[in-house]
């Protein structure tokens, strides 16, 4: 009970250090905010599916949405990686967006479709310790089911956005 109530410091920190790790990726401070503008979808989407089953936030669950965090910004990098290559090529940051969508889609699509059905046998697990299993499985599954069709659209709009306002941001 008494550390169920520190989700909240415990979800930002992970986000903290995978912003952190991104940084360093990309050399750049204001990318990663594109890549973890994914973390919030997955998140309503991982707390929807608790509701719906009617499971509560216990301590399985938010371990859970610290492994979404990973796990959803794992896709957008894939997406991002491909759209920031090609604006460096000399794509204009639309076209390069679009680009890496069409060009990802069906490799990001196929990822989180496996992860998915992989997650089915924790959903439907039976038997001693269920619980906790079911309470992990329903929420990477709400989460990734609402990252794979929501998400998937979204990260090429981050990249868009985030790119943009770098350049209104150096302009002024």
């Amino acid at each position: 009970q008494e550390s169920s109530g520190q989700i909240g410091p415990i979800l930002a920190m992970s986000l903290v250090f995978v912003y952190l790790f991104l940084v360093a990726l990309y050399e750049s401070w204001m990318l990663p905010v594109a890549v973890l503008l994914i973390s919030p979808v997955a998140l309503v989407g991982a707390l929807f599916s608790q509701y719906v089953a009617g499971y509560s936030l216990d301590i399985y669950a938010q371990i859970g949405l610290v492994m979404l965090i990973g796990l959803s910004t794992k896709q957008a990098i894939l997406i991002i990686e491909f759209a920031k290559d090609a604006h460096e090529q000399g794509l204009p940051i639309k076209e390069a967006a679009i680009q890496a969508a069409r060009l990802r889609f069906r490799a990001v699509m196929m990822t989180n479709i496996a992860f998915i059905l992989g997650l089915l046998p924790l959903v439907f697990a039976s038997g001693a310790g269920a619980a906790s299993r079911n309470s992990v499985g329903m929420t990477v599954l709400g989460g990734m089911m609402a990252v794979a069709f929501i998400g998937t659209f979204l990260v090429p709009a981050f990249y868009v956005m985030i790119e943009e306002f770098k350049i209104f941001t150096a302009r002024t």
